[in-house]
């Protein structure tokens, strides 16, 4: 019975017909170019690897510039007193004096956030130029030099996005005075450092940034695209950006959402210096800048003191009276000093020689979180004096412990009479 099974199986085996040999070739050449495509597959993903690999380490195969495509002209004023400071090394940051005898961009360094954004930003490197001579730019170059040494490649806070934004408009501005006879190998490491923060903003903006904060890191940008090259670093999508943060953040009357006059001036001359940068390329500047530019320098008439600094509101400090002369001019806007800010909620009330300046505004934490609750805070001045001061306590406020912030910020901390949490003004 097993032989005939066996042989039963053996027969059918014997049956079995051989397959086409066109099927079977067939069958090889697809099995070939399924591994072909599987081959391609992994190089193509091998290769965007690699790509972004590369692309994360910053070395990009981009040309960079041997010089600006345009150099912007810089008008803001210095001061010399601050430039001999530097050289002795303290730095006037935010309100304070920091001293720093050696390098003061080593990490860690323990300070408050907003005085780090305003040393990586160089924006005293006009002091130093004010300061003049060639010891202050040999001072500027060394500084640059040791920022290059910690940051050149990603790191915080150095590539913070205002910090960057500040930082690119800075370079850009005093391209001029730190890097006259410098050699080509700084300028060259120098552009670098320019090119790749820029290209770094493009892909992280606008992210969540609000206020002044947004418009300060898109003008960097921005002008770091028409200075150096506008399609490598997209020009076009930094003004399309900055166009959408425009309509965000700038209330109907001109007032910048977060109502604090200082950082409504730090946001208005990032704006004058990109619309000149224009100007000096012969082209022009786009519609939506003028008029931005227009409008927020009425809303910061209304600010202004006889002395010729601004009113204290929301955590701002007074300014420089010449560097607002200089916003002023540089703007060209010939509107009188509005007398109210609906949106914004000031008032503006004046008498002869008397001047009386009001917030009426109710805070908004999501525009301003270092807003001060000071319904109806004020400030007088007659001429030049300021008489009476009844406003928030928040001067500087960025620069303090948040537990202090946080007490400071309440209607308490201020002239308020609080009876169950509820604080009226006396």
């Amino acid at each position: 019975m097993e032989n005939q099974k066996y042989a039963g199986i053996v027969n059918e085996q014997s049956t079995i017909k051989p397959q086409n040999p066109s099927i079977v070739n067939q069958q090889e050449t697809i099995k070939t170019r399924s591994k072909d495509k599987a081959m391609i597959l992994l190089c193509f993903l091998a290769f965007r690897a690699l790509f972004r690999s590369v692309n994360q380490q910053s070395l990009r195969l981009v040309l960079m510039p041997r010089r600006l495509r345009v150099t912007p002209a810089d008008p803001w004023p210095g001061d010399p007193a601050r430039g001999a400071d530097i050289l002795a090394g303290r730095y006037h940051l935010c309100g304070r004096i920091i001293t720093i005898d050696s390098d003061p961009f080593i990490p860690d360094l323990p300070q408050p956030t907003a005085v780090l954004i305003a040393l990586h930003g160089f924006g005293w490197l006009h002091d130093l130029r004010s300061q003049g001579g060639d010891q202050a730019r040999k001072r500027a170059r060394t500084l640059c030099s040791q920022w290059l040494d910690h940051y050149e490649r990603w790191a915080e806070p150095g590539w913070d996005a205002v910090a960057t934004g500040l930082r690119l408009r800075h370079w850009l501005l005093l391209h001029d005075f730190f890097l006259e006879n410098a050699d080509h190998s700084f300028r060259e490491r120098l552009y670098r450092a320019m090119m790749r923060p820029a290209r770094h903003l493009s892909r992280l903006l606008p992210g969540r940034l609000t206020g002044a904060d947004a418009l300060v890191s898109l003008t960097g940008w921005a002008l770091a695209a028409q200075c150096l090259d506008p399609e490598s670093l997209h020009l076009k999508a930094a003004l399309d950006t900055l166009e959408t943060a425009l309509t965000r953040h700038l209330l109907g009357d001109g007032c910048l959402n977060e109502r604090n006059p200082e950082r409504h001036m730090l946001a208005l001359r990032g704006l004058i210096d990109l619309r000149n940068c224009f100007a000096l390329a012969h082209e022009k500047p786009p519609g939506f800048l003028t008029t931005a530019i227009s409008r927020m320098t009425l809303a910061l008439k209304l600010w202004r003191h006889g002395d010729g600094a601004l009113a204290s509101f929301q955590g701002g400090n007074q300014g420089d009276p010449l560097t607002i002369d200089t916003i002023l001019t540089r703007a060209d806007s010939r509107g009188r000093s509005l007398r109210t800010l609906p949106q914004g909620g000031y008032h503006r009330l004046s008498a002869s020689r008397t001047l009386v300046i009001i917030d009426t505004g109710a805070p908004d934490p999501n525009t301003n979180p270092h807003f001060s609750a000071a319904l109806l805070a004020m400030e007088i001045s007659t001429g030049r004096e300021r008489l009476i001061v009844i406003v928030n306590c928040t001067l500087t406020m960025r620069t303090h412990a948040p537990m202090i912030v946080t007490i400071m910020l309440t209607g308490g901390a201020h002239d308020d009479a609080t009876h169950n949490r509820i604080h009226v003004k006396v």
